[in-house]
């Protein structure tokens, strides 16, 4: 993913695996997302945490998040630790709950951090830190002073027909808007299983993503057998070149975190200005076509 405007830069490149446990399922994230400030130059790195769905089987689906994220501000050298907390029946504490810490970079608090992901986050400044055994500590463990608590984040009023739309916010529900100009050819708001689900029409829907599924199974069919009969009559060099490889995007060391990642490489925003795109991008939708 990559998104730009004219204050900051947004990435993140992010795979994931999966454990069923029967009751439930886990998501294990691996990746991480960057925020970039073009006045400020701050630059943010971002983990995920553990998503767990449950109740896969039998039960209302209900989802929790647990682990912790770690925020580096590599400008600065600033760091967030947030630990999520897995919910529990047995425990006193709110659902969803989260902690965390803002230190600076000589690793010193400078906040604490409370509340729950799905609702509202506070904070207070740390204005003093007495060490273990010092004057006026009792036990092993330090003494903080905080600030009054202050609000960081709280989550916005839901929509008239939250329910009925999985959740979405209008937010979500507009980046489907299928009017903006310039899109590209293989922009999943064409994809016309997905529209006809939109608009109610369950049954079409079906019928039209078993189309487009069928249609790209055939492609790759076609392109395996290809790159095949090429290999096998020793003309390896061309069937590499037949391969899939991102278009918008390349794999680059990230030396912030040590890892690889796709990110942008160009050509996209100027292809969308000009309305001009490669002619070899793929038709993806002609064939969930519904035949009245």
């Amino acid at each position: 993913m990559h998104v730009e405007t004219k204050l900051w830069q947004f990435w993140q490149d992010f795979s994931m695996s999966s454990k069923f446990r029967g009751k439930y399922l886990q998501i294990l994230p691996r990746g991480t997302a960057h925020l970039a400030f073009r006045d400020t130059g701050d630059h943010y790195t971002c983990s995920k945490v553990t998503t767990t769905i449950h109740n896969i089987i039998v039960g209302k689906l209900w989802m929790d998040q647990s682990g912790e994220a770690k925020i580096v501000n590599h400008k600065t050298g600033d760091y967030c630790v947030l630990k999520y907390y897995p919910y529990s029946y047995f425990s006193k504490d709110p659902a969803h709950k989260v902690t965390g810490v803002v230190y600076n970079s000589n690793k010193q608090a400078r906040y604490h951090l409370s509340g729950t992901w799905d609702d509202r986050i506070q904070y207070q400044k740390v204005l003093s830190t007495a060490a273990p055994g010092g004057p006026g500590v009792v036990g092993k463990t330090p003494s903080t002073k905080l600030g009054p608590v202050q609000l960081a984040w709280q989550k916005s009023d839901v929509d008239p027909g939250y329910d009925g739309r999985y959740g979405f916010c209008s937010l979500a529900c507009a980046l489907n808007d299928p009017k903006e100009t310039g899109m590209a050819p293989t922009d999943s708001r064409f994809r016309p299983d997905q529209r006809l689900m939109e608009e109610g029409n369950y049954d079409d829907a079906n019928i039209v993503k078993v189309k487009l599924e069928d249609a790209q199974r055939a492609r790759r069919h076609q392109l395996e057998a290809r790159i095949a009969e090429m290999e096998s009559s020793g003309r390896a060099a061309d069937a590499a070149g037949l391969r899939y490889k991102p278009r918008w995007f390349e794999p680059v060391d990230d030396l912030l975190t040590g890892t690889v990642m796709h990110t942008y490489r160009g050509g996209y925003w100027e292809a969308k200005e000009n309305g001009k795109w490669p002619s070899d991008v793929l038709d993806l939708w002609s064939s969930g076509t519904i035949e009245k």
